[in-house]
């Protein structure tokens, strides 16, 4: 077994609490002022990056997916009895009655079932 030797550990644990100090205190404000004024990225300009990531994450997803669901949402409304309809699963049908939320198909010539109107995918009204 070999001898304990504290002289490296205590330095590399002093270096790592340094460091570990220097980390708190860049959070801080005054550790932000601090960095800016030693040569680092201002905090405006930190702000600005946060902005800039948050108009691309707006423009990118969030309003083409809401732009989706209103599409989605004027073709289920717009359903009306006769229109030939894909429902979710791929069900295939004609619209034989229409409820507020619901919407009555008939697959085969004996068989009808009734969906949301939400599971509808694809509205054709042509026959």
């Amino acid at each position: 077994m070999a001898p304990f030797r504290s002289g490296p550990m205590i330095s590399s644990v002093t270096i790592n609490k340094e460091k570990y100090m220097n980390m708190l205190s860049s959070l801080s404000l005054d550790g932000m002022l601090f960095a800016a004024s030693q040569g680092g990225t201002p905090p405006i300009f930190m702000l600005g990056y946060f902005a800039i990531f948050g108009v691309m994450f707006y423009f990118l997803l969030i309003r083409p997916q809401q732009k989706k669901m209103k599409e989605h949402q004027e073709l289920v409304n717009s359903v009306k009895s006769g229109d030939r309809v894909v429902a979710a699963g791929g069900i295939h049908g004609t619209v034989t009655n229409v409820k507020d939320a619901t919407v009555m198909l008939k697959i085969s010539e004996q068989v009808k079932i009734e969906v949301d109107k939400a599971s509808i995918s694809l509205v054709n009204p042509e026959n």
